[in-house]
C-alpha cells in the first residue's frame, strides 16, 4: 500500500533551502509560505516532497497535496498529526485556511465552514464557536436608530484613534468598537482595551467589544499582520469583510461602518478599499473619515512608536490623549517601551 512508502518530516521553514522547497512546491496551487508559520510537516515518497500543512497559532493553512498521491489519506495523516498537537497545547477550537475547492475534503475530515468567497475557505473544528459567538453580539444589539461600528487595533490609542471615534459617535445614536484581539503587536491586546476605555469614557454611546477570533485575526485576515499588499492581501480583507457583513453586522444591528482615512499603510488602505466596495451590498453605509492631522503630518500609531523609538516620548504628548500618555510615563508601560526600542517590527 502506498502509505506505508510515506514519510512525514517536519521542514524547518528558517532554513533557506527548506523553505525554497517548501516556495516551489506550493506554487502550482496558487500558494505562498504563510510567513506566520510557526511549523509545517511535509510528507514524502522517495524522498520527494508530495504533501504538506502546517501551522500558525490556531490556524492551520498552506495545506497542498501532489495531485498524483490524492486519495492516498496523506491529507488525513498530516491534519490529524497537527491537530493532536494544537489539542496538546490546549486549543478548544483549531481554525483552517484553505482553497473553497477543498471544501468538501475537510468536512469530511469533521471541520465547519465559517464563510467562504471566491479565493479563500475558512472553517473551524468546533461547530457552535461561531454561533456561540454571535449569540453573545445579538444580546447586545438595541434596535431602532442608527448603529456605527469600527474595528480598532489602536497601538496604541492616540489622538487620530479619538477623532475618528468621535465623529462616528456623532454621526450614530449609537457606536460600537470591536478592539482586534490578536496578540500579535507591541502594545498587548489588554493593553490596548484599556487605553481605548480610558480615551472614550466621557462618551456615552460608545460601547467596546472583543473583537475575538472573528475580527481581525489570525484566522480572518492573517496578513493584516504582515503589512503586505498583495494578491493574498486583497482575499483575506474580502474575508474578513463579508464576515462583518453576513454575521457581525446582523447580530450588531449595525447601519454604518467607520474607517479612518489610510495614506501611509498599505495593507489598512486595501482592506478600505474592499469594505468600500463590499458593504453597500448589505445596505451597511461605508464612511471613510479623513486623517486628524498634527504638524503637518496624519496623527497614526506608527508615528507615536517611532517617537518612542527614537526616545523622544515627551513629543508623543500632542498626538495622545492624556491617558495613553499617562500610561506611557508609568512603570507599566516600561517593558513595551523597551520592547518597541529593541523591535524592527511594524506592527
Amino acid at each position: 500500500m502506498l502509505y506505508g512508502e510515506i514519510e512525514l518530516r517536519d521542514i524547518p521553514l528558517n532554513i533557506p533551502k527548506y523553505y525554497q522547497q517548501v516556495e516551489t512546491f506550493l506554487k502550482p496551487f496558487g500558494l505562498t509560505v504563510d510567513r506566520l508559520l510557526e511549523r509545517y510537516l511535509g510528507a514524502y515518497y522517495n524522498d520527494e516532497l508530495v504533501g504538506g500543512a502546517g501551522y500558525g497559532g490556531d490556524v492551520i493553512k498552506c495545506v497542498a497535496i501532489d495531485p498524483r498521491m490524492r486519495g492516498e489519506g496523506i491529507v488525513n495523516t498530516l491534519i490529524s498529526r497537527l491537530l493532536s498537537e494544537l489539542i496538546a497545547k490546549g486549543l478548544a477550537n483549531i481554525f483552517l485556511f484553505t482553497k473553497p475547492a477543498n471544501r468538501v475534503m475537510f468536512e469530511d475530515l469533521a471541520f465547519h465552514t465559517i464563510i467562504c468567497t471566491d479565493d479563500v475557505l475558512l472553517m473551524e473544528t468546533d461547530a457552535k464557536s461561531y454561533p456561540r459567538y454571535l449569540d453573545s453580539l445579538s444580546a447586545l444589539r438595541t434596535d431602532g436608530g442608527s448603529c456605527g461600528a469600527i474595528v480598532m487595533n489602536a497601538n496604541p490609542f492616540t489622538l487620530g484613534h479619538r477623532y475618528l471615534i468621535e465623529q462616528a459617535s456623532d454621526a450614530c445614536d449609537r457606536l460600537f468598537v470591536l478592539v482586534v484581539e490578536e496578540d500579535r503587536s507591541l502594545f498587548p491586546a489588554a493593553i490596548r482595551k484599556k487605553l481605548i476605555q480610558a480615551g472614550t469614557a466621557d462618551l456615552k454611546n460608545v460601547s467596546l467589544i472583543d473583537g475575538g477570533s472573528y475580527v481581525i485575526s489570525g484566522a480572518t485576515f492573517p496578513t493584516y499582520f504582515l503589512k503586505t499588499a498583495d494578491v493574498a492581501t486583497r482575499a483575506h480583507a474580502r474575508l474578513d469583510a463579508m464576515l462583518f457583513c453576513t454575521g457581525i453586522a446582523p447580530a450588531l444591528g449595525v447601519t454604518d461602518r467607520f474607517v479612518g482615512e489610510e495614506p501611509l499603510d498599505v495593507t489598512t488602505a486595501t482592506y478600505n478599499s474592499v469594505m468600500a466596495e463590499t458593504l453597500p451590498a448589505y445596505n451597511i453605509q461605508f464612511h471613510c473619515i479623513n486623517r486628524l492631522e498634527k504638524q503637518g503630518a496624519p496623527v497614526s500609531a506608527s508615528r507615536v512608536r517611532a517617537l518612542i523609538k527614537q526616545d523622544k516620548l515627551v513629543d508623543t504628548a500632542a498626538l495622545l490623549p492624556p491617558t495613553t500618555y499617562q500610561f506611557l510615563c508609568s512603570d507599566e508601560a516600561k517593558p513595551i517601551i523597551a520592547k518597541i526600542k529593541n523591535s524592527d517590527s511594524r506592527h
